[in-house]
């Protein structure tokens, strides 16, 4: 009796180390653990953030930082709230513009030549607003002007239309703004005003022609249209020309109008070079 307690403790002792073998070989083997993935070996989750921390962090470089001072420059720098005195020549070519074959005094006029002032004011960084006053006019050419027999008296070579405008406008800028330094800008030019005029007999500042006793002078409506560009040679100093279409309303058909001596409307072409200082 006591050898089979003692055989079959022996034996229960070594099953119980053959389960246990058993139950750590199967846990060892099992699918979840083959196929689980440590916390710190996991991939991130895609809303999750992934900082990279290989790369090391660097600071902006000497030449970044120049270039950014630059560009904040150019910006405080921008006109805006300057205000520049313009002087400008001016040489106007007429325009012709002949109605219904009845030839008027305006078909006659021949170039001519003035001055301009201006005072620019700049807004913003593309527009300025000028007032403007314009001293300039036509010749006339006394051959064709032969044929006005009402008009006292003849036209001569000292025949002039003298035009005195005060006009304000502004300037529209296409590219850079006039930038200190910054070369050329181009713009777009319009403009009005009020025009004096006189059909000058003797040059600028003379008395008037009459048609039946009524001397040519009036005061009427103008306004031009045209293109420019302007070119900073220093900081404070520009060089600026435009090319613009002038019109004057200078008809009057109560007052210039006979059958020999028509009055109508004046057009010309005005090219403007001059020089620009700002304040």
């Amino acid at each position: 009796m006591s050898l089979f307690l003692g055989r079959n403790s022996a034996t229960r002792t070594n099953l119980s180390a053959t389960l246990l073998a058993a139950w750590l070989l199967a846990l060892l083997m099992s699918p979840p653990l083959l196929s689980t993935t440590p916390t710190w070996a996991q991939a991130p989750d895609e809303d999750e953030p992934v900082i990279d921390e290989s790369t090391p962090i660097v600071a902006p470089s000497d030449d970044a930082l120049e270039d950014a001072d630059d560009l904040f420059d150019e910006f405080a720098e921008a006109d805006v709230g300057t205000i520049a005195i313009i002087f400008r020549g001016s040489f106007w070519l007429p325009i012709h513009i002949t109605k219904a074959n009845e030839p008027k005094i305006n078909d006659v006029t021949n170039t001519g030549t003035g001055f301009d002032v201006a005072l620019h004011w700049y807004v913003s960084n593309k527009v300025s607003v000028f007032g403007r006053g314009i001293q300039s006019g036509l010749e006339m050419d006394e051959i064709d002007g032969a044929q006005f027999t009402d008009l006292v008296p003849a036209i001569s070579t000292s025949t002039l239309y003298e035009a005195k405008v005060l006009e304000v406008g502004l300037n529209l800028y296409l590219a850079d703004p006039p930038v200190k330094g910054a070369g050329f800008s181009p713009y777009l030019h319009l403009s009005g005003g009020v025009v004096d005029w006189t059909l000058s007999q003797d040059g600028r500042g003379g008395n008037g022609h009459t048609i039946s006793q009524q001397e040519l002078t009036a005061t009427d409506v103008t306004g031009s249209l045209g293109i420019g560009v302007s070119y900073s040679i220093t900081d404070n100093i520009r060089l600026q020309a435009d090319w613009a279409w002038r019109f004057m309303l200078t008809e009057d058909v109560s007052q210039f109008n006979l059958p020999n001596a028509k009055w109508g409307n004046t057009h010309a072409w005005s090219l403007s070079p001059g020089v620009e200082i700002a304040f």
